[in-house]
């Protein structure tokens, strides 16, 4: 059943259609494919549906189910996607109402494929929201690529098939390929340039080994605030073990609470890129009670291939030519500080971060 709704907005008007699936896979992807066109709604009704093949969204609408408990997709795909969307240039793709649990897959479908993979742009208006939903255990991870939008007012289970969430990514952002782009622009903390996790319920299951909210790739951009996490933290990759790709570009995390749940160490990690830790409330951790966060940078420790060690001789990591910022004797050290005699006398304290 399709019905008809007039939409007005700004004082234009515009003719969005609400399309009725029965709830598979393949009506969902007839109505797409045939019907529905930017800015209409598929529907999903209530009750329990295993999807065994995937759906592929690469118009901008609004996949809607009728909440969390009362539309259920069960992820019975093999080998591929559950869900793939290609976002469209200047409008809004939305996902919402929608409870995903595991079907039956056998093979786990982690980065970079993803078992529900959306493509974006940070420069075509392009925009997505994933929203009032709730994530079952599946057994794989969301993977988000150059994606200006938000992750809102979710509830996540993880743990007892995978150990890490969502993967983000920014591997094409400003038309560049592995992050580079990402890479060469500002970070411009505090602008709308980011994908955003808001208001969500997060757990992991995992009693024994510390779980990961994300995993950031390739330049990826997030804020992360207003969450709930219990057993599990923010973690990303640096320019190191991905190969080609680059590390995560910035990080915002705050107004979070997290436990935890005497699993975790820490809340959070960073091994490369800029990232904001602040105004979180953290409990539970089994580490030192001052360690919320830590600093990582592996290639200091072993070379990667495409980049190498830093050992002081490869030609990716120049000095600032306007280095050393200062020079002086180091007259005593004491517990992360270190105090620097001057010519004049005088004497400076440095706090050091320690990084490993």
């Amino acid at each position: 059943m399709a019905v008809a709704i007039t939409l007005t907005w700004n004082g234009f008007s515009a003719l969005a259609t609400v399309y009725d699936s029965d709830g598979s896979s393949t009506n969902v992807q007839f109505i797409h494919d045939t019907l529905v066109q930017n800015g209409d709604t598929i529907t999903i009704p209530a009750g329990t549906f295993a999807w065994a093949t995937r759906v592929n969204i690469s118009k901008a609408v609004q996949l809607q189910g009728a909440g969390v408990g009362q539309t259920i997709i069960l992820d019975a795909v093999q080998n591929d996607r559950l869900l793939g969307i290609g976002l469209v240039a200047g409008n809004l793709t939305r996902i919402t109402g929608i409870e995903f649990r595991d079907g039956g897959r056998v093979k786990v479908q982690g980065a970079p494929n993803g078992i529900i993979r959306v493509d974006g742009s940070n420069t075509d208006g392009s925009q997505f929201r994933w929203d009032n939903c709730k994530w079952d255990n599946l057994n794989g991870n969301p993977v988000i690529d150059t994606v200006i939008g938000v992750i809102d007012h979710n509830q996540v289970l993880f743990g007892n098939r995978v150990n890490e969430w969502i993967y983000p990514y920014g591997s094409r952002w400003n038309g560049g390929s592995w992050g580079d782009g990402s890479w060469a622009a500002p970070a411009n903390w505090g602008s709308p340039e980011f994908l955003f996790f808001e208001d969500n319920t997060i757990i992991c299951s995992n009693t024994r080994i510390e779980g990961a909210i994300t995993d950031c790739f390739g330049g990826a951009r997030m804020v992360f605030r207003h969450n709930a996490v219990v057993g599990a933290d923010i973690g990303n990759h640096g320019t190191e073990s991905p190969g080609r790709s680059r590390s995560s570009r910035a990080m915002d995390i705050y107004l979070n609470q997290f436990s935890c749940n005497n699993v975790n160490r820490y809340a959070g990690s960073n091994r490369g890129g800029g990232e904001l830790y602040h105004d979180n409330t953290v409990t539970n951790c089994w580490g030192n009670p001052n360690t919320l966060n830590t600093l990582s940078a592996f290639r200091m420790l072993t070379a990667f291939s495409v980049w190498g060690g830093a050992d002081g001789t490869n030609g990716w990591d120049k000095n600032n030519l306007n280095n050393p910022f200062y020079s002086g004797t180091a007259a005593s050290a004491g517990s992360l500080t270190v105090t620097i005699a001057a010519d004049s006398g005088e004497t400076y304290h440095s706090s050091l971060e320690i990084v490993s």
